[in-house]
């Protein structure tokens, strides 16, 4: 994927430790894909909360690229340091999601992990909201 967006995002608000991250837009398939192994995860019987819970937390482990090692002074900083290999800790879903010292809720603390959430919603959801503006005033057409 040589044309793949990468974002950065600093973890800097109250409750967070101030490193940053780079994350992608996943595609369509491997979000059908987190669907999909969040609902086999959590099983027949969970109840929606389960699932939406699972699901975000398998989203952002497939959209996170990498964390910083130490926390970062601000934007600017985290700009210049975006290409520097030896300043970032590379991640996979699967690294994220076994035991080990790079475990998702060994490396992001909990207000850490609904912002990186709310990256994943922003990316990769829509609002009726954002329905309703691409829908406009459109008016039925008879026959097609």
């Amino acid at each position: 994927m040589s044309d793949e967006i990468v974002y950065l995002a600093h973890l800097n608000v109250t409750g967070c430790s101030g490193r940053g991250v780079k994350y992608r837009e996943i595609s369509g398939s491997e979000h059908d894909k987190v669907q999909e192994d969040a609902a086999a995860l959590v099983g027949p019987d969970a109840i929606g909360l389960a699932m939406r819970n699972k699901e975000l937390r398998l989203g952002v482990a497939t959209m996170l690229l990498a964390v910083t090692k130490d926390p970062v002074k601000d934007h600017d900083e985290l700009r210049k340091i975006a290409g520097d290999e030896s300043k970032w800790i590379r991640l996979t879903q699967q690294d994220l999601m076994l035991e080990g010292k790079l475990n998702y809720d060994k490396l992001f603390r909990a207000r850490e992990q609904a912002a990186l959430s709310g990256l994943f919603r922003r990316l990769h959801e829509i609002s009726l909201v954002e329905v309703d503006e691409m829908v406009g005033k459109a008016l039925p057409v008879a026959g097609g």
